[in-house]
């Protein structure tokens, strides 16, 4: 597990150091920072293959690739997508005189937590329209939302 959020690793990370993670099964994604495109790249080599996904977008990598390539502090790591996934949390923020009591707010979305300009809440089962489409109904006004990664258990 990371001590804090995923980091992208940096742009001029030498390929063949992601391609030494790529040997297992499945299709290895590399989070870059500073990626323009998303890169796939295959390699066949005496009867091993190695799939490799390069690109910005962590949320693209995680919903197509096993595992993931980031950086904790200044070294590269690789984690199951799952992993990563279960870390991902949608905060909302609100105009604060609008925002309903803690009582009311677990009983919309339970484990939500209230921070300073709205709440978060932990979307490894759902989706974030799920979660926004529910303020409409209950009539939360959200001002802006935004994924965030947080180690949780």
């Amino acid at each position: 597990m990371l001590s804090g959020p995923p980091l992208p690793l940096p742009h001029d990370i030498p390929i063949h150091q992601l391609l030494a993670y790529a040997r297992q099964p499945g299709i290895l994604g590399a989070w870059v920072r500073g990626s323009v495109r998303t890169l796939h790249l295959y390699e066949s080599a005496s009867g091993a293959s190695h799939r490799l996904l390069i690109g910005p977008d962590l949320g693209h990598l995680l919903g197509r690739c096993d595992r993931v390539a980031l950086r904790q502090g200044t070294r590269p790591v690789v984690l199951d997508a799952e992993a990563v996934i279960r870390w991902r949390v949608l905060q909302v923020v609100t105009a604060t005189p609008h925002l309903p009591s803690l009582e009311r707010l677990h009983e919309i979305f339970p484990g939500a937590q209230l921070d300073g300009s709205g709440f978060q809440v932990a979307i490894s089962s759902g989706t974030p329209e799920h979660v926004l489409a529910e303020c409409l109904t209950q009539g939360i006004p959200v001002r802006e939302s935004r994924i965030i990664y947080g180690a949780r258990s």
